[in-house]
């Protein structure tokens, strides 16, 4: 997972773009993570709407089912990166970032 130039996180996950891929009669589940970066566009309605739908997903129609402060989806990409490379001797690295966005790849990490 890194930024992109469109200032979009570029992922290994399918990025749903238009109307046309969003369509919940190709997929059993669609999950979405957004990020907030302006806490005053994220208002008190907003904040109540998330806390409501933070639940279990099960036999739920819509559920918020994982919330993190800072970049922990990203960390989430840099140990799938690490996986698929095998390079398991780097997960306690990973797990110990601070700030996963500090680094992009794996390949940044020392020991390399």
């Amino acid at each position: 997972m890194r930024m992109g130039k469109s200032g979009f996180q570029e992922t290994r996950m399918h990025v749903i773009l238009n109307d046309e891929c969003f369509n919940l009669d190709r997929f059993d589940t669609i999950t979405c993570v957004y990020t907030i970066n302006d806490r005053e566009a994220f208002n008190e309605d907003e904040q109540k709407r998330i806390t409501k739908n933070f639940k279990p997903s099960k036999d739920e129609p819509l559920a918020i089912t994982a919330m993190s402060l800072g970049h922990e989806i990203h960390r989430l990409g840099l140990i799938e990166e690490a996986h698929d490379k095998k390079r398991y001797d780097l997960l306690d690295d990973i797990f110990g970032i601070i700030d996963p966005a500090s680094i992009e790849s794996i390949s940044q990490l020392d020991g390399y």
